[in-house]
């Protein structure tokens, strides 16, 4: 059975979440989705729109070196600073990538594949709005 990752955490962009994660939902594939929020009894994580969602499991529960076919970074400009600057991410990033497994990231999330340094000499998409950081890489 494939095994997706998609990570979310305060100010994610929700529909760029609940889109992905239906869509690869509905591949049979399991689905994991892990809330960087480590003060709440409910990995639960306020998105960007206020939309409160209550993820599968704390990302603390995961090992950086734990294997997906597939990680995704949601966009969303709070949620993808949040995880572009948290460094068991971007060691999870690093291992994926390094491993040749499928690293996605939507919108700003593009942020963690510059801080993760994964990506280069490849096509990357990102938001207007990140266009330049991403650049000065």
């Amino acid at each position: 059975m494939s095994t997706a990752l998609i990570l979310i955490a305060d100010g994610t962009e929700e529909m760029e979440l609940v889109y992905i994660r239906g869509g690869i939902t509905c591949t049979s594939a399991l689905v994991k989705t892990p809330s960087q929020s480590e003060t709440d009894i409910l990995p639960l994580a306020v998105c960007s729109r206020g939309v409160r969602i209550v993820a599968d499991t704390f990302f603390d529960n995961l090992k950086t070196t734990e294997e997906f076919d597939l990680i995704v970074v949601p966009g969303g400009a709070k949620g993808a600073e949040t995880m572009a600057n948290d460094e068991r991410v971007l060691q999870m990033l690093k291992y994926q990538y390094n491993l040749g497994k499928l690293v996605g990231m939507i919108c700003a999330g593009s942020l963690a594949a510059k801080q993760a340094q994964i990506g280069y000499g490849g096509r990357i998409t990102s938001h207007p709005s990140v266009r330049e950081g991403l650049l000065q890489g």
